[in-house]
């Protein structure tokens, strides 16, 4: 699941390391180009080379993310996570709101707007989390998953409506 690998891919989830007396991160010269590239606060709670280094390893891997996601373009990453959709059981949740949503049928457009509520309430909880464990992770990346999520929530419910309405879901048709 995602929250698996943001938890345990963060720094500073090693108990081994022992602080080290005098040690500051922040003048650590293994840590200053980094520091000089914006992410000095990533470092501030390493008290150990051990940590710095692992807190150098995180952004090098996450930049090397962001690359290769650049590099993919639109249609291949949108692959991807469509691929992945069924590895995370928050994912679950919009779609049965979706089919609760259709199976009322009473507006289209209602249908959708209650699966784009939903969606972009767990995107939020789900950035907030990553955004707390990536040290790369801007706001603007987490705000246009947030929206990003919510249109694509709108859609479904609003197809998930369209066929509650011509009764695809419930096993037969109803005359508008």
């Amino acid at each position: 699941s995602w929250f698996v690998n943001a938890v345990g891919r963060s720094a500073y989830n090693h108990s081994e390391d022992e602080p080290v007396d005098g040690y500051v991160s922040l003048r650590d010269p293994m840590a200053k180009p980094w520091i000089d590239m914006g992410y000095g606060e990533s470092f501030m709670p390493s008290r150990s080379p051990a940590t710095t280094a692992r807190v150098i390893e995180q952004i090098k891997g996450e930049l090397r993310d962001k690359e290769i996601m650049a590099h993919a373009g639109f249609f291949k990453n949108l692959g991807a996570g469509i691929t992945l959709l069924p590895t995370d059981p928050m994912n679950l949740l919009p779609a049965t709101t979706m089919v609760r949503g259709a199976l009322k049928a009473g507006s289209i457009f209602k249908a959708g707007l209650a699966v784009a509520r939903d969606v972009a309430a767990i995107t939020t909880v789900q950035e907030a989390i990553l955004h707390s464990q990536q040290i790369t992770r801007t706001k603007a990346e987490s705000l246009q998953t947030i929206a990003g999520s919510a249109v694509l929530g709108f859609g479904l419910g609003a197809l998930g409506g369209a066929l509650g309405k011509m009764g695809v879901l419930r096993g037969k048709a109803e005359v508008a």
